[in-house]
């Protein structure tokens, strides 16, 4: 069900013949508009499965300078009955087996299309990635402590006086609290768009789009900016020794002053 044309045409626009990159389409069977691709230079159809370590080395996906993995798998009727990994399981397999065959430092570009952002936890930063580190998952310091204070409030209660139960409520009252606020904070930390993944460009969330449209209808100038971004000339520069490991804050700083 991919839609091939829209796929393949921003690629092969205002390119010669000499400077385009092969495109290998694989699938179990030819996508519904593959009649309006398939005259384009350089674009091919591969028969098979990407969760098949034989069609993969079919493909050559080792050479690849990108690999971008649809999610196609399931249908709007299954989505809303299934639980919210499972709509991006197919996709997630895929990604994590491409990235465990491909060599330490590798150039390849994976390239994961999530139906559910929030199924980005399954998609760390493979380790022999060579665009930063993996993403620890987030976890609550006061979970332990108000489980403490809770447990003591329930167990103690009866031996302790007013005053004591009074205050030890209170005080669970005040973790809960804490830990709630610290829970909403750490969401918020590890979004999506906050990870080294999607920065790099190596992950995408079909709600993009949605946000996208939305935040249009108020901001009529995004579509312009967007259009400006597309064709503008884009072009990459490793980061200088002295810079590695600092935050953007520091560069920015250093840009102003």
């Amino acid at each position: 069900r991919l839609s091939a044309h829209h796929f393949v045409s921003p690629l092969r626009r205002g390119s010669d013949i000499a400077s385009m990159t092969p495109i290998v389409i694989m699938a179990a069977a030819p996508p519904r508009d593959w009649e309006t691709v398939c005259d384009q230079p350089k674009v091919y159809f591969l028969t098979g499965s990407p969760l098949s370590q034989l069609d993969l080395e079919r493909a050559n996906f080792r050479a690849a300078s990108t690999i971008f993995i649809c999610n196609v798998a399931s249908s709007p009727s299954q989505d809303a009955l299934a639980e919210s990994w499972i709509v991006d399981s197919e996709m997630i397999c895929c990604s994590r087996l491409v990235e465990s065959q491909l060599p330490a430092g590798a150039r390849t570009l994976v390239v994961a299309d999530l139906k559910d952002d929030q199924n980005h936890w399954f998609l760390p930063v493979p380790a022999t990635s060579n665009i930063g580190g993996t993403v620890a998952q987030p976890r609550s310091k006061s979970m332990s402590a108000s489980r403490m204070m809770y447990e003591s409030d329930g167990s103690e209660a009866p031996r302790k006086s007013g005053r004591i139960s009074a205050f030890l409520s209170e005080a669970s009252s005040l973790a809960y609290a804490s830990e709630r606020e610290e829970t909403q904070d750490n969401a918020r930390k590890y979004e999506y768009f906050r990870q080294p993944r999607f920065a790099s460009g190596q992950l995408y969330a079909s709600t993009i789009i949605t946000s996208l449209v939305a935040n249009t209808f108020y901001s009529p100038s995004l579509s312009e900016l967007l259009r400006s971004m597309v064709a503008a000339d884009v072009h990459t520069v490793p980061v200088p020794p002295a810079w590695a490991g600092k935050s953007y804050f520091e560069y920015f700083d250093h840009l102003l002053w």
